[in-house]
């Protein structure tokens, strides 16, 4: 059984994940690009601010630089090396009892690594674990969410983040 982490926020950490999150939703605004959105009601900055929350979170845990580059066509799915595994951040805001990682389709899982995380207060957020994309590919089920199929995996099944503190001996 994995020991999920929970990471909690103090104000200038709550400052930092709001100046990435505008910083990111301005040039996507710029931009003129949008989210695919899954949940109606969420604005773009929510979407962004959910996203910062989760990779601040990470970068916290692990004391490792996120990737803050930002692409126009999207980025190349890593948004932070941990440990010589360079990793893809994913972020739910809504806390079910069970939940999924999950992508809309294979080309959106672009890294060899997938974290997922939840945001489970306005100050915390649970590291719930990891997962190689061999694996996911491998072990993943098509769930329907209610706005059609998705490549899902239960959140049971991921790898523990202690993985990712080891050299690259293992893989999550």
């Amino acid at each position: 059984m994995k020991d999920n982490q929970i990471v909690t926020f103090n104000a200038f950490d709550l400052l930092q994940v709001a100046m990435i999150a505008e910083r990111i939703h301005c040039v996507k605004r710029t931009l003129n690009v949008n989210s695919v959105k899954c949940d109606l009601s969420q604005t773009e900055f929510e979407l962004d601010y959910i996203g910062a929350m989760g990779e601040y979170a990470i970068s916290k845990y692990f004391s490792s630089p996120i990737n803050y580059e930002i692409h126009p066509g999207g980025d190349n799915g890593i948004d932070i090396c941990i440990n010589g595994f360079a990793c893809q951040i994913k972020t739910a805001a809504r806390n079910y009892k069970k939940s999924y990682l999950y992508f809309n389709d294979m080309d959106c899982f672009c890294a060899p690594v997938a974290i997922y995380a939840k945001v489970i207060s306005p100050i915390k957020v649970e590291l719930v674990g990891c997962i190689s994309r061999k694996t996911f590919i491998e072990n993943h089920i098509v769930k329907d969410f209610g706005y059609g199929e998705r490549l899902a995996m239960p959140e049971g099944e991921l790898t523990d983040l202690s993985v990712l503190l080891n050299e690259r001996t293992a893989s999550p």
